[in-house]
Order: structure tokens, then C-alpha cells, then sequence
């Protein structure tokens, strides 16, 4: 192997080390929670009355979805996580404390409100009869959340969080624009972390981008990029990316392209692309919470910015791998992936 196979073992080792490592520092996640429903069944004829598909229903699953994606795999790689988030006093929240409890992860931090519903997100899969390898979504339907807290219920969810900044490594900000993320949390967390040199990491929606202002690493979606370039009229994506560091003051921007893989950018104007090397992807609900999860958790090991890059990318991997309601990250599969990834580039380079 030549220098630079020889660097990128070696790179794979020290990410793959970091699953071993119980970090010292906890970490503080901030943001909104759903529940996830997934419908699976076969669908052989239409509807009588449509021209619809008739799915016959044989399963329903359903787990914590957005930021619970997150604290459920930093729990399971063993980081101490304190999560700031709300949900409704109804029974899809009181079916999203229940499964995180019984996970052994700490809700006191998620408020309860009376006057609120739950996001549920449910996804109808399909497929022909005797072939279930080959589902395909027929439908989302989205019911209740979707409304901001009041002052007070913000305020709380705000100072809980910054008090739980002292001693923290790094600050997760997962934004679904379902109430919880405002632009006054997201910007007084973010002060406060960088006045405390804590890494910053977010997943800001496009509609509100100025949540993001200041964070160390933003993460976006290849064609979220594209979207602002045509919205802000600029003429490139490197122009854009250009405007988009510029603007909202980053020192990084992670760019998540499923199939494509992934690119990190840095301020300085360093680059690095990681392909995909999934063989046959079979979904990608839950990605950007994947990488949020590897970033913090590599970060908070004390990993550079590029490994820690390279760690969410195989996150993301273990993501595209996985059966549908399996979305958040498991540190034993992405450990068994990692050592795959590795002996297979070691037996294609000898």
C-alpha cells in the first residue's frame, strides 16, 4: 500500500477506536421529538372506490423520532446525554417517554405541556405480495405538533439547557421546526457554548437559518444547498458555500448525500469527500441524526473535526443499511461495520 492507503487505515482505526471510549463530558441535545409510526403490509389489488392501492396491514412499529433518534444512540455508544425537548401531555407523548425510559434514558428535562399534541409521522410501506424486500412508501401522513411553545415553557427549556451547559463537551441543536428550537434558544445556546469553547453542532431547517448563526458545524443535505443557490441567485455551489460560511459564521458545514455520500467543508477552504459504500441502500429516514450522533460523540473523544466527519459518514452508512424503523444509530453495527470497511480495504490492497 502507498502512503495514502496506509493513512486511510490508519484513519480507520482511530475512528473505529473511538466506540471504545466512554467520554469524560456529558452532552447537552436540544431539540424536537415525534413519534414514529410505520405501517408495513401488501398491497396486491387496488381500492373499489379509488384508484387507490389497498394495503393489507401485517405490522405496525413505532419508536421516538428527530432529536430522540439522537439521544437513543449517544445512550447506547454509552455518552452521558441530557436532552432538552417537549411533547404533548397526550398518548403519543406519553408513548415517547415511556420508550425512552424503558431505554434507560433520563426524560426529566422533556416538559409536558397540556395544551400541546405530539407530531406523529406515519409511513404506509407496501409491497406485492411475498416480495417484502421490495417495499416501497405509499403515503405520510403528518397529525398534531407543529405549534411554538409559549414564553414561559421556552424560557424553562432554555435555562435548563444552558445550566446544563457547564461541564458539557459539546451542544446539539436537532431543529424539526416543531416549537421547541426557537430563534432565541438556538441563539443564547450557541453564545453560551462559545464563550465556554464547547463545540457546537446543528441541524437547522432552511426557512431559519439564522438559528445557525455562530454554530461550529452546520449540517445540511446536498440539495438544501442547491435550493439557496437558486433562491439567493448565486451563479455556482462553490459560490454558495462560500456565501453560506460568510454569512453565518461556521467553521464547518457537513454535507449529506445518502447514496452520494458525504462532504465536509471548512472555513479555511479545505475539503474532503467520503463516498458511499453501501452496496444495496435500502432506506434513509434518520441520517442527519446519525451524524450528529457520530460528530458529537467523536468530538467529545477528543477526534479532530475530519475524523469526527469521517465517523458520522460511516454513521450514515449503517443508517442506509438498515430496516426501515431502524433509524437511529446501534454502536455494535457501526462498530461490525467499521471492521468490515477496514478488512475489506485491506484485502483489495494487498
Amino acid at each position: 500500500m502507498d502512503e495514502i492507503e496506509i493513512e486511510h487505515l490508519n484513519r480507520l482505526a482511530r475512528i473505529r477506536s473511538l466506540l471504545d471510549i466512554t467520554p469524560d463530558t456529558h452532552i447537552t441535545l436540544v431539540g424536537d421529538v415525534m413519534l414514529d409510526r410505520f405501517v408495513t403490509g401488501e398491497t396486491d389489488t387496488l381500492a373499489t372506490t379509488a384508484p387507490a392501492p389497498a394495503l393489507r396491514v401485517i405490522r405496525t412499529n413505532q419508536s421516538p423520532g428527530a432529536s430522540a433518534h439522537i439521544v437513543q444512540s449517544l445512550n447506547g455508544f454509552g455518552t452521558n446525554t441530557r436532552f432538552h425537548s417537549a411533547v404533548g401531555n397526550d398518548e403519543p407523548g406519553k408513548c415517547i417517554l415511556n420508550i425512552l425510559d424503558q431505554s434507560g434514558i433520563n426524560t426529566d428535562r422533556i416538559l409536558e405541556i397540556i395544551d400541546h399534541t405530539t407530531l406523529v409521522k406515519t409511513r404506509y410501506f407496501a409491497s406485492r405480495g411475498g416480495l417484502l424486500d421490495r417495499k416501497q412508501m405509499l403515503l405520510q401522513t403528518d397529525e398534531g405538533g407543529k405549534i411554538p411553545l409559549n414564553d414561559d415553557d421556552s424560557s424553562t427549556i432554555l435555562q435548563s439547557a444552558i445550566s446544563d451547559l457547564q461541564g458539557a463537551g459539546a451542544l446539539i441543536i436537532s431543529d424539526y421546526d416543531n416549537g421547541v428550537v426557537s430563534d432565541e434558544v438556538a441563539s443564547s445556546l450557541i453564545e453560551a457554548a462559545n464563550s465556554s469553547n464547547i463545540h457546537t453542532i446543528i441541524d437547522p431547517k432552511l426557512s431559519s437559518l439564522r438559528k445557525a448563526n455562530n454554530a461550529d458545524i452546520a449540517l445540511f443535505e446536498m440539495r438544501g444547498i442547491e435550493l439557496i443557490m437558486k433562491r439567493q441567485l448565486l451563479t455556482s455551489l462553490e459560490e454558495t458555500r462560500k456565501h453560506l460560511f460568510h454569512t453565518y459564521g461556521w467553521k464547518a458545514m457537513l454535507v449529506i448525500g445518502g447514496v452520494h455520500g458525504t462532504q465536509l467543508y471548512l472555513d479555511n477552504g479545505d475539503y474532503e469527500h467520503h463516498q458511499c459504500r453501501v452496496i444495496n441502500p435500502i432506506q434513509q429516514l434518520g441520517l442527519h441524526d446519525a451524524a450528529a450522533t457520530a460528530l458529537a460523540h467523536a468530538l467529545v473523544c477528543g477526534a479532530s473535526l475530519t475524523d469526527a466527519a469521517c465517523l458520522a459518514h460511516a454513521a450514515c452508512e449503517v443508517i442506509l443499511g438498515a430496516e426501515t424503523s431502524r433509524e437511529f444509530v446501534s454502536k455494535d453495527v457501526l462498530a461490525n461495520w467499521l471492521d468490515e470497511v477496514k478488512w475489506q480495504f485491506q484485502i483489495s490492497n494487498r
